[in-house]
Parts: C-alpha cells; sequence; structure tokens
C-alpha cells in the first residue's frame, strides 16, 4: 500500500513540473559528506518502534566514515573482554541520504549530532520489522581507545611449546584409569617436531620409556596434523588438553581428551633419565658368581605355575662352586623353610653350566 501511494505522489509531482517550464530539472538531493566524515559510536537502537536490550560489547560499535570509504568496528567479548576484528573498509558513494556499498543501499539521517541508520531486523520467525540503529559522534582521541581493543588472535604455536605430562584422560566422555606408568606419560612440542615419552614397566619392576621417532607435525589455528591426523588443542594456564577421534580394535569410532600439565626442563631431565635401557647378555663366567633368586620359569615356552614358597628358591655361585637352597612349605610351622644343598662343583664356558654328575644347562 505505501508504495502504491508512493507511486501515486511521483505521478502527481510529475504532471505538476509538466506544467511549468520543461527547461524545470528535479534537483538533486543535497550531500551529506561532509556531515558524515568521522567517527559514531553505537547510542541505542529500536526494533518496530520499541527500544531494544543491547549489550555491553554491542554499545562499542563503531562506524567510521572517510570520503570515499567506511569501516565498522564490531564488538563482541572474548576472552571476557570486548573487542572488535579488523575488517578491511569498504568504498561507498552517498546520494541523498543513502550510501551504497557492496552489501546494499542504506537510508540514513543526521539531527542534532546523531546519525541515525534505518534498517530491517528478522526474527528467529523469519518476520521482518524495521530497526534504526543511533550512534553518536566521537572524537579522534575516544576512537584511538575503541582502536586500541583490537582482537589479536593467540600465538598458538607458542602456547604449545614445551614439555606437557599426562594428568587424566576420557574416553567418549568416560573418565580413564591410569597406572603409575602412563601418569608419566609426555609430550614434548618444539617449534616443528613432537616426541612422545611413553612410560611402561618394560622390565617389570620400573616406569620406563623406549626412545620413538622424533616427528613433524603442522598447526593451523588450533589444530595440530601429525602424519596426515589432526586433532584438536586448547591451552589454559598451566595445561594443554588434546582431542580428537579414532577407530579402536573393533572399528567402532571413538572420542578422546588427553589432559596434560606444564612442567619444567628440570622435570623433564628426570623423566628422560628414565629411558628404559635393555641389559646386557654376557656368557662371562665370571657374570656368575654371586646369589640368584628364581624369579620366573617356562617349560617349552610356557609358563610353570609355582609350588608353594618355590619363589624363594636361591643358587649361590661362587669360582667353581653352587649351593642350592630349596624351599618348602612346612604344614607344621605354617611357614616356608629351605633345606641347604651341598655344594656343587661345576663349569662355565660359552654360556654352558656343567654341574658335576649333572645335565649341562644354558645361561646369560
Amino acid at each position: 500500500m505505501k508504495k502504491f501511494l508512493f507511486g501515486a505522489f511521483v505521478a502527481l509531482a510529475t504532471m505538476i513540473s509538466s506544467c511549468g517550464s520543461k527547461d524545470d530539472k528535479t534537483p538533486e538531493p543535497p550531500q551529506k559528506t561532509v556531515e558524515l566524515i568521522g567517527a559514531w559510536q553505537m547510542e541505542s537502537s529500536t526494533i518496530d518502534g520499541k527500544p531494544s536490550s543491547v549489550s555491553e560489547c554491542t554499545l562499542k560499535e563503531t562506524i567510521v566514515f572517510t570520503e570515499k570509504t567506511i569501516e565498522r568496528l564490531s564488538f563482541k567479548k572474548r576472552d571476557g573482554n570486548c573487542s572488535y576484528e579488523k575488517q578491511d573498509p569498504l568504498t561507498y558513494t552517498l546520494l541523498g541520504n543513502t550510501f551504497t556499498t557492496k552489501d546494499g543501499t542504506t537510508t540514513f539521517t543526521i539531527t542534532e549530532g546523531k546519525l541515525v541508520i534505518e534498517g530491517v531486523y528478522t526474527d528467529v520467525q523469519g518476520n521482518k520489522k524495521p530497526s534504526t540503529t543511533t550512534y553518536k559522534r566521537i572524537t579522534e582521541k575516544e576512537l584511538t581507545a575503541l582502536r586500541a581493543m583490537e582482537y589479536k588472535a593467540p600465538d598458538y604455536k607458542k602456547q604449545l611449546i614445551g614439555a606437557w605430562q599426562m594428568e587424566s584422560a576420557t574416553l567418549d566422555g568416560e573418565k580413564l584409569a591410569f597406572s603409575e606408568c602412563s601418569l608419566k606419560d609426555a609430550v614434548i612440542f618444539t617449534e616443528s617436531t613432537v616426541e612422545e615419552l611413553i612410560f611402561k614397566k618394560y622390565d617389570e619392576y620400573n616406569c620406563t620409556y623406549k626412545k620413538q621417532e622424533i616427528k613433524p607435525y603442522t598447526i593451523s589455528g588450533t589444530t595440530i596434523t601429525i602424519e596426515g591426523k589432526t586433532v584438536t588443542f586448547t591451552v589454559t594456564e598451566t595445561k594443554l588438553v588434546i582431542e580428537g577421534t579414532g577407530l579402536d580394535e573393533q572399528g567402532r569410532k571413538r572420542s578422546f581428551s588427553y589432559t596434560y600439565k606444564k612442567i619444567t626442563e628440570k622435570e623433564l631431565t628426570a623423566l628422560r633419565a628414565m629411558e628404559y635401557k635393555a641389559p646386557e647378555k654376557t656368557t662371562d663366567p665370571k657374570a656368575l658368581i654371586g646369589a640368584w633368586q628364581i624369579e620366573k620359569a617356562t617349560f617349552n615356552g610356557q609358563p610353570i605355575e609355582k609350588e608353594p614358597c618355590e619363589d624363594k628358591q636361591v643358587d649361590i655361585y661362587t669360582a667353581n662352586t653352587v649351593t642350592n637352597y630349596d624351599f618348602g612349605f612346612n604344614s607344621n610351622t605354617n611357614r616356608c623353610e629351605f633345606e641347604k644343598g651341598r655344594a656343587v662343583p661345576y663349569t662355565a664356558s660359552n654360556g654352558t653350566i656343567t654341574k658335576k654328575d649333572d645335565t649341562p644347562e644354558n645361561f646369560l
């Protein structure tokens, strides 16, 4: 209806003007470039004629006009502070009380030092309603203060570099139980490589790690790529959280999360000292001298179940004899007791022990 009335008004105006001199021209709307130039900060807004509530950060929104460009500083809360991300200025053309950029044409008015921009608000139901945003003119000093709030993306790689030790982990949201050794696991990031220290009881007694290949990695934002596989990470104070997905042994997709704590160079040095060193094997007969207690036994490669008290059995080697202390359980005293054997002469050569009147045995 509004469009129809506006059209009728234009037709009527044309008829009236045609009655006058044919040389008369419709005057162009006055240009307002000079009035627009400067910085304008949001003051208030309305939707459908009613005041609209805006956040503390939104009220910092600022538009900066030059003779040819428009720059918008749009603020939002990041990491607890209001900040804006720098955008490229847009060129504009001015015609009366409208300016046009590549994004469209906007209607404005300037009254008593206030800039009012008209627009259209679309609600969640898709309904369109008229809106206005009112800006106040600000000084160069005030603009400088606002520009100082530009958002600077964190240097994610700088946050990542360092040594991190395992603290906790989840699988599909469920917390995992870790052994004492797994809690020593560490990951070390340099500028371009990552190294893992994975601890286990390789000798069945002590938590140690085996040195692994140091791998290159790339980083994009908060995404790490290692050998074609990607994970995301966040660093908060002294915590590193690495998250990702992978397939389990049954081929099911699972999500995981590892939380690490940052450790010092001194703590990392202590962990590195726990590197697993495979025991040196020798067939030198001199290495036999001493006392040896049974630890485990196999037959045809299969473990032999120990008898009660058998794990206490000891063989004592001298340079040329071996004495066996054979333990057994005494039901009368309800304890393990040993019977000392006699000292048996032996010879050792090339990893073979031969006891007098006995079958040769191999040793390492």
